[in-house]
């Protein structure tokens, strides 16, 4: 398969439709604070083979109803000791999705080929490493978040395709091989935005009706009514204190986990409201905290996190057209990762470059 090119398009940008982003067709080192009980040990003979088929289970087209707001995380900022950027970044972690087979004209899949997370280098794309699942989960999803050192990171996983979403955290060594792993107590609303914050103790995720932040070594979790199906990125401050999202039709938020409030809009102040912008996708802060990086159409742009004038750092012509779905900011705020297709397409903010990795694969939504 050819790799293809990725254009950097200067000058005005084009006039973009305001049409709001549909929802995903899809339903949707461990922080040193945590105790040494929660951090096993992944041995290296311990890695299941690739292709585990299970049997197929049907699943309901609606979703249950939503439950009652969690209120038991009583900190939901995170202030622990961040994770130091290391430099550009050196490893990807992807979330794949398990295949499904199908026999004959079957609208149903009879059967699943279970699939683990994948670490790839950041500068090829190449597979280093597969992350070995722990028990109680039994193949990958398609969400990541990472902390800003480029070696903690957070996976979605399914208890069986079609089963219970949960979170793994990961923490990879300096050659990009799994150290340790922990399977954060509870389970996860079928999400599709999530975020982990800088001290890796705080995993947020955005679902259908909510935004909920947990402790990923207690399981502990505080909700918030989000009034909104569609919110399709979340992004922690520095500091642990701000979570920023992008919403449709509220635009770019900043929640403040400190407030009593229990609706997301009330708890928040909003940056930039949606109507200002088009295709609205991604949110990530900045390395010092003061600005936020976001996504709209073609262009990656930023925007003070108190509010303000915004500004374009990047437009992007892709190949074969369409717009910029999600990315991924690496901890010096620097480098941003994108996904087009089976392509991955790493995009310096300050040079203002692009290329497609030469590796294609089945990616997800990954992170680094």
């Amino acid at each position: 398969m050819p790799r293809p090119d990725v254009e950097v398009i200067t000058g005005e940008p084009e006039p973009q439709p305001s049409v709001p982003p549909m929802p995903s067709p899809v339903p949707p080192s461990l922080p040193p604070s945590l105790p040494p009980s929660l951090l096993p040990s992944v041995p290296p003979d311990t890695l299941a083979p690739d292709a585990t088929r299970i049997p197929a289970t049907g699943v309901s087209a609606l979703p249950p109803p939503p439950p009652a707001l969690a209120s038991s995380l009583a900190q939901p900022y995170a202030t622990g000791l961040p994770l130091p950027p290391t430099g550009p970044p050196r490893f990807i972690l992807a979330g794949r999705t398990p295949i499904p087979h199908y026999e004959g004209r079957a609208k149903e899949p009879s059967s699943h080929t279970l699939v683990r997370p994948a670490v790839h280098d950041a500068a090829t794309g190449k597979l280093i490493a597969e992350v070995p699942l722990p028990p109680g989960v039994t193949t990958s999803w398609q969400y990541v978040a990472a902390a800003r050192d480029n070696r903690t990171f957070a996976v979605s996983t399914l208890t069986r395709p079609g089963g219970d979403t949960r979170y793994v955290v990961v923490r990879l060594d300096d050659h990009g091989r799994p150290a340790k792993t922990l399977l954060v107590p509870g389970d996860v609303d079928d999400a599709h935005a999530v975020a982990l914050s800088a001290d890796g103790s705080r995993l947020a995720f955005a679902g259908f009706d909510r935004v909920s932040i947990v402790d990923v070594a207690t399981g502990q979790r505080r909700d918030w009514n989000s009034r909104s199906p569609l919110i399709s990125g979340l992004a922690w401050s520095p500091d642990g204190r701000r979570l920023a999202f992008a919403a449709s039709p509220h635009g770019l938020g900043v929640l403040d986990p400190a407030r009593p409030e229990t609706d997301l809009i009330a708890a928040s102040t909003i940056v930039k409201q949606h109507e200002a912008m088009s295709f609205l996708q991604s949110v990530a802060y900045s390395a010092d905290g003061r600005s936020l990086i976001y996504s709209q159409g073609n262009e990656i742009a930023t925007i003070p996190a108190g509010g303000g004038e915004s500004r374009a750092l990047v437009r992007l012509k892709l190949p074969g057209g369409g717009i910029i779905q999600r990315f991924a900011l690496e901890g010096t705020g620097r480098y941003a990762l994108l996904t087009h297709g089976p392509w991955l397409i790493r995009v310096d903010l300050e040079k203002r470059t692009a290329r497609t990795l030469p590796n294609p694969g089945d990616f997800g939504q990954p992170a680094w």
